[in-house]
């Protein structure tokens, strides 16, 4: 349900009749958005889906980072500094190696929440409005799968993206092993 909200409000920002974004935008004389459709091309299309999932993923990447930072030892950044590193170079050789594993963490969370992303990307298109040129995985799934009725293409596109998401998986389970056994 709270993403069929954010879907709702976000429409209301974009749209091109009394839309909070063209007004604000052309307000802020950025260029003339009176009547700017943001929905007219694919590209444009696929970018609002994608501001509004890192939209909604934010406060939890914002927040587990907060965390993540929280750990780092003072210590350490002292010691540094003591040293004459500079801030960048405190970044790079103390916080970035102690946060790497929940980066990694993070990066591997939002791959796989973001793969299967469907309610918002159907909801904000619109299904009169979805083409071969803006289909996400999920939506091929599911008019294949369940508007078409094909169950077998259904089937082989679900397993396709099991094992894209696995190999990712993977990928990234690898990458925390490798930093589990530096440190």
């Amino acid at each position: 349900m709270p993403q069929v909200v954010a879907v709702q409000v976000w429409y209301w920002m974009t749209n091109y009749q009394n839309g909070v974004v063209n007004y604000v935008l052309t307000q802020l004389h950025i260029g003339d958005f009176f009547q700017h459709d943001w929905y007219a091309s694919t590209f444009s299309q696929l970018s609002l889906v994608t501001l509004l999932i890192v939209w909604g993923a934010l406060p939890f990447v914002a927040i587990t980072l907060y965390a993540a930072l929280s750990q780092v030892p003072r210590e350490l950044v002292e010691a540094a500094e003591i040293d004459g590193a500079r801030p960048r170079r405190v970044f790079l050789d103390v916080t970035l190696p102690i946060l790497t594993p929940v980066l990694l963490i993070l990066t591997s969370l939002s791959i796989l929440w973001d793969f299967g992303v469907f309610t918002q990307a159907y909801l904000l298109i619109g299904p009169s409005h979805i083409t071969p040129g803006n289909y996400l995985m999920s939506i091929y799934l599911f008019q294949e799968g369940f508007q078409k009725a094909d169950y077998g293409k259904g089937s082989a596109i679900s397993i396709v993206m099991l094992v894209i998401v696995a190999a990712l998986s993977f990928f990234y389970v690898r990458k925390m092993v490798r930093v589990g056994e530096v440190e």
